[in-house]
């Protein structure tokens, strides 16, 4: 093992795989602890396997997601080459399985397994295939999160394949059929493969094993090609059936028979919902009907529809009751005991004027109201880019993990009190296209390359995106302003608030769950207590610290700054992509102030004011 690569000190090694060793290495200036794969010596001499390499490295890179393993960086030292990754405290799906000696229970695997498909998701969206899904790809951290690694065979759709027509690389027990067949692939592949590792989550074993007396894969190969699996049931009979359908599912032969995407997984093992039933509860005598009054003259009882004529009640009573329903049940009469209750003949013009005058009533106060809010803030246009921006007054807050938070992260603790003595201005919404452009014209530089959501930026009131930590800074100085801290932005951002989020998810974001993957026109979602929109989801925003995981454990009280150096910068609020961990007024990242992502823009604060 040698003593040093690059500027890290190597401890320890932790992981043997195909393509190399993965040592506990440490950061010999910063302290940081991290995870470095090296490349076997004799494989540099082969240039497909090279090539394999430094693919996983630009691949693994780009996706920055909670659970990846992230990349830090690639280094070639002394003609050898090494991956940096952060080191996972903790053990993968595989150790974790044969620890526990037993197949999971539901309500252990579900969990894990929906984390995994979250980094899976997020890998697909951004055009990623993994190939070599599997329990030992899957770490599991102490804190309960969980992270795909391993993303050397993975390969970025539409490049170049890294082998011959009709080779297949994967492990044989998680390979999809076309996988083994040599056919082309998509993002279902690693459908089928995840598929056979909640099978073996929740029965202790994969549906096809090679037979005790072979030393060879064809069979398990042939196996994934031309035979059923055994339903899981049939291994653990106390599988809830809805798992055991989303399972079977999965390991269709036929990748348009799967699942279409991970987020259609997910969906498919979650509990059933709950459906209100009604039912009737014998009692010992029945209770007699009190007649009502006589009606007014004038007034007569409307007839039951044909066939649903009201009958004598007998005897019983209601319950509702709470129990697993696939859907609706469609009812063609009325069960014993129900009483149709008879309707008056109204007015119907009368009806229909009290419903509209209500209805303009409603719709005026609610306008009102919202005038009214708008108006309660002191927000200016600024003269430069176009942007209102909101005046923000001093004030103490919690930074960090909100309390009862359980997505709180290691990074976001301890919560601690900050005061911002100097009030500030910051933009009403993120930087919008409109306004970059504006600051692309008056600088003679070059708009960044467009997201597909917004082809040719031809939406201005889409957030900028594509901009590093670099862009951000001059936009900013550009526009009479600069880039937040992050106790500013993290203090404007809540609003007020103390919780994870200042308000319903839905109503709020810009995440995963409600933006299709795609950025949306900025200030559609509900304002925060200050006013300011879409600090949470839509697009990451920069601000201006250098990343510390351990920062928050000894920062100022007062007006912190951040960090005096580092290697990465900070941006907060989530995105599109993001997972509902993300969307909290405490999450943070870290990314490389030179990288430039689709999902990452930013919000400038103003200090003096705007004139």
């Amino acid at each position: 093992m040698p003593e040093q690569v690059s500027s890290y000190r190597l401890e320890a090694e932790i992981a043997h795989g195909g393509m190399g060793i993965v040592y506990r290495g440490v950061h010999t200036v910063f302290d940081q602890v991290v995870a470095i794969k090296a490349i076997f010596p004799e494989l540099t001499v082969n240039p497909e396997l090279r090539q394999r390499f430094m693919n996983e490295a630009k691949i693994q890179y780009k996706l920055q997601h909670p659970n990846i393993v992230q990349l830090r960086e690639f280094l070639i030292d002394q003609g050898k080459f090494y991956i940096v990754m952060e080191y996972i405290d903790g053990e993968t799906l595989a150790q974790h399985l044969r620890q526990l000696g037993r197949p999971m229970l539901a309500g252990e695997a579900v969990p894990i397994f929906h984390q995994a498909l979250e980094g899976l998701g997020f890998a697909h969206a951004h055009g990623v295939i993994h190939r070599d899904i599997k329990p030992s790809n899957i770490m599991l951290t102490r804190d309960g999160v969980v992270k795909l690694t391993d993303f050397g065979i993975a390969r970025a759709l539409g490049t170049a394949k890294l082998t011959r027509t009709g080779t297949a690389l994967g492990t044989p027990a998680y390979m999809s059929p076309e996988q083994i067949q040599g056919t082309k692939l998509d993002h279902r592949t690693d459908i089928y493969s995840m598929g056979i590792t909640l099978y073996e989550m929740l029965t202790g074993r994969v549906p096809f094993e090679r037979p005790i007396d072979s030393d060879s894969d064809f069979s398990i190969l042939t196996a994934h090609i031309n035979q059923s699996p055994t339903p899981p049931s049939q291994h653990v009979a106390d599988i809830p059936l809805f798992l055991e359908a989303a399972i079977l599912k999965a390991l269709e032969k036929r990748p348009e028979n799967r699942f279409a995407s991970c987020q259609e997984f997910q969906a498919a093992i979650a509990p059933p919902p709950l459906r209100e039933t009604v039912v009737f509860v014998p009692v010992p005598e029945p209770v007699k009907p009190v007649q009502p009054p006589p009606e007014p003259a004038g007034h007569e009882e409307a007839p039951p529809p044909p066939g649903l004529e009201a009958k004598e009640p007998a005897p019983g009573l209601p319950v509702s009751i709470l129990e697993p329903h696939p859907g609706p049940k469609l009812v063609t009469s009325p069960p014993t005991g129900v009483r149709l209750k008879t309707v008056k003949k109204q007015s119907s013009h009368r009806a229909l004027a009290v419903s509209l005058i209500v209805a303009a009533v409603i719709v005026i106060a609610a306008a009102l109201s919202w005038v009214y809010w708008l108006n309660r803030f002191d927000a200016r246009e600024n003269p430069n880019d176009g942007l209102k921006y909101v005046r923000i007054s001093p004030g103490t807050f919690m930074m960090g993990c909100s309390p009862g938070d359980p997505r709180c992260q290691a990074d976001e603790l301890p919560s601690h009190r900050v005061t911002i003595t100097k009030g500030f201005w910051m933009g009403q919404t993120e930087v919008t296209v409109r306004a970059y452009k504006r600051f692309a014209g008056a600088t003679g530089r070059q708009m960044p390359n467009a997201p597909q959501s917004n082809s040719r930026w031809a939406n201005d009131a889409m957030p900028i995106v594509n901009v590093n930590w670099q862009d951000a800074r001059e936009y900013c100085t550009w526009a009479g302003g600069r880039l937040p801290t992050e106790a500013e932005w993290e203090y404007a951002a809540r609003g007020g608030s103390t919780a994870a989020r200042y308000g319903p998810l839905g109503k709020i974001a810009w995440y995963k769950e409600t933006s299709m993957y795609q950025t949306h026109e900025v200030g559609q979602k509900r304002a925060n207590g200050f006013g300011l929109f879409d600090t949470l989801g839509n697009a990451w925003e920069w601000v201006n610290d250098w990343f510390d995981f351990y920062y928050y454990q000894n920062s100022p009280s007062q007006d912190p700054a951040g960090p005096a150096k580092g290697h990465h910068r900070t941006a907060r609020g989530g995105s599109v992509s993001s997972a509902d961990w993300d969307i909290r007024e405490s999450a943070r990242i870290e990314k490389d102030p030179v990288e430039r992502w689709d999902e990452l823009g930013v919000r400038c604060v103003w200090e003096a004011g705007i004139p």
